[in-house]
């Protein structure tokens, strides 16, 4: 159960990088870190999915 939580905080913790740097974001609005991001959603859906 702890572990799934742990995925839940770190699946916004991405977004709101992106959000943080709003000159960042408005340059590059999708490419902040796809990589994270795919490896991310692999996970939950390997996991807690």
């Amino acid at each position: 159960m702890q572990q799934s939580k742990l995925r839940i905080t770190k699946l916004p913790s991405i977004p709101l990088n992106a959000n943080t740097t709003g000159t960042d974001r408005q340059q590059r609005p999708f490419v902040p870190s796809p990589r994270e991001t795919w490896e991310m959603l692999a996970l939950c859906s390997s996991t807690y999915c």
